[in-house]
């Protein structure tokens, strides 16, 4: 027995067909929605990083050219420091002697900026030969932390880089008043001294003195230009 198809006027064609373009208009209509809100937050996200960027930027400006000013007042700064007639311990920054020689060397001298141990040794043993003492013992053991460190430290220009401590005993013989000449040499030298302990044995003629005594150096500083991810 054959199934006939059920027949459809011409107005349920008509029907048929407008509810499939509503549907298509439909779809159409949610996929331009859906995409205009996603490319409006993606344009949104995108201008406010470049804000962000160009705030950053701007900031870098401002710093870079407080740097600049700062540099060119530090310059000033330094040349009439080492143009001074009269050095910064009274001598003659042409001349020779314990208190000559040019403020910029001198503060180097004073606070050197690695740990050489062996030039600190020398020159302690030089000011105890250069004015008669006898040498029993200087000095003790490297600090093998810092010895074998680069001696210098990178910081920002923000940040600060402190003193280090390097002990130094001595030994030596003299009588009382070359004791106390000793004493009066230490506190006039260019680099810094600090004095802990002093201990004496034998007589006022021939005193065995030890003291404890420590200096320092000032690690140098190198700047370094950084970069800053923006989120």
């Amino acid at each position: 027995m054959a199934i006939s198809k059920p027949h459809l006027s011409s107005k349920h064609i008509d029907i048929k067909k407008d509810n499939t373009m509503i549907f298509v208009a439909i779809g159409i209509a949610v996929f331009i929605t859906i995409f205009g809100i996603t490319s409006g937050r993606a344009l949104i996200g995108q201008a406010s990083y470049h804000q962000r960027v160009i705030t950053e930027k701007q900031k870098s400006l401002e710093q870079a050219k407080a740097n600049l000013n700062n540099a060119e007042d530090l310059e000033a700064s330094y040349l009439s420091f080492a143009g001074e007639a009269i050095n910064i311990l009274g001598g003659d920054p042409e001349g020779e002697g314990l208190i000559a020689g040019s403020n910029p060397k001198i503060v180097l001298d004073a606070l050197p900026g690695v740990y050489d141990y062996p030039a600190l040794s020398s020159s302690i043993e030089k000011i105890l030969l250069d004015n008669g003492y006898q040498i029993e013992r200087i000095g003790g053991s490297e600090d093998e932390s810092l010895s074998s460190g680069s001696g210098s430290t990178t910081i920002s220009a923000s940040g600060s880089s402190g003193l280090t401590e390097i002990p130094y005993p001595i030994s030596f013989t003299a009588d009382v008043s070359g004791a106390q000449r000793l004493l009066g040499i230490l506190e006039r030298s260019i680099r810094p001294f600090y004095v802990e302990n002093i201990s004496f044995s034998g007589s006022d003629q021939n005193l065995s003195v030890d003291i404890n005594m420590k200096t320092f150096y000032q690690p140098q500083i190198q700047f370094e230009a950084g970069s800053k991810v923006v989120d």
